[in-house]
């Protein structure tokens, strides 16, 4: 856990101070791409590897989309809950003439993020064959997650730090923001709690796979070495089901319920993949409350998962 951490606030350190060349940023850019394929592909292997987990696969995929969508749904009523009791927003209805000319540049984005998908999927299901085919030592796919566990930290850590309009963007919104994402987490974790209960997932492996809020490379990774390959495989798969979903559930809730708690299906995913469809459906002001949600819930949630396994 600590050298997660390390990796993590190394990042936004990093990133903040300047200390590296645009040329050295573009770099570890495609390192940490890099290491999520690495990280991505290790998973698959290690899915094939373990003949439980390879024979079981379709009931751990019905396991990992209940999770998912008890850990959505306690992430809307949660942070619904808040935004109606407590009165933490308000909002504006016009939209601007930025939001509509920037939307054509957000359709692209967003054609970006569904090719990214099938990437991912692809990967996966290059690992599970190479693992099959090689019988690749076990030792070696956890040592392969780890480090690119670190990579990505560091690297995720570096795009946050290195991202200069954060700051301004907080100081634009109500201190009362930074509660969405202990929101979100709350809510994420609760429902994959009660989930748990329906499918026989011990407490804290639920609510570890609630509370990675969609950032299924950690997720996978962090439960796969603490957890074993099996609750690794339905954490992988119940946070990537939320990130595929969220294209489905937020236009959906759009019209459904208050406009921060339509975003959070996004959970971690909202300060990059879910952000340019939360800013066409929901709006600037909704979008950046998203972001910087987003951007939170990808710090903590290195953190946090292996504190809440160690219990």
């Amino acid at each position: 856990m600590s050298l997660l951490v390390v990796s993590l606030l190394g990042g936004i350190f990093v990133g903040y101070s300047k200390f590296f060349s645009e040329r050295l940023l573009q770099i570890l850019g495609k390192l940490t791409v890099v290491s999520l394929i690495c990280l991505i592909g290790a998973l698959g292997a290690k899915i094939t590897l373990d003949e439980a987990v390879f024979n079981s696969i379709g009931v751990l995929s019905i396991k990992a989309l209940l999770l998912m969508l008890t850990s959505v749904a306690g992430s809307v009523v949660v942070v619904w809950l808040m935004e109606k009791r407590l009165h933490l927003f308000q909002y504006d209805n016009v939209v601007s003439q930025k939001e509509i000319s920037t939307q054509t540049k957000n359709e692209t984005q967003q054609a970006t993020n569904y090719s990214f998908v099938k990437r991912v999927l692809i990967t996966l299901f290059i690992g599970g064959i190479l693992g099959k085919v090689f019988t690749i030592n076990l030792e070696t796919l956890d040592l392969t997650i780890t480090l690119s566990l670190y990579i990505l930290c560091f690297g995720v850590g570096t795009d946050i730090g290195n991202d200069e309009n954060l700051i301004n963007s907080l100081k634009s919104l109500s201190w009362k923001c930074i509660l969405v994402p202990f929101g979100v987490l709350f809510g994420s974790s609760l429902g994959a709690f009660l989930a748990g209960l329906v499918v026989n997932i011990d407490a804290k492996s639920a609510i570890a796979i609630g509370a990675a809020c969609g950032f299924y490379s950690v997720a996978g990774g962090v439960l796969a070495n603490l957890a074993g390959s099996e609750m690794g495989t339905v954490a992988f798969l119940a946070n990537f089901f939320r990130e595929i979903g969220s294209f489905i559930i937020i236009p959906i809730l759009a019209t459904k319920v208050s406009p921060v708690s339509a975003s959070t299906p996004g959970g971690a995913t909202a300060m990059d993949t879910t952000l340019p469809l939360i800013f066409k459906t929901l709006g600037t002001k909704v979008a950046l409350i998203a972001m910087i949600s987003g951007v939170v819930l990808t710090i903590l949630i290195p953190i946090l998962l292996p504190i809440i396994l160690s219990f």
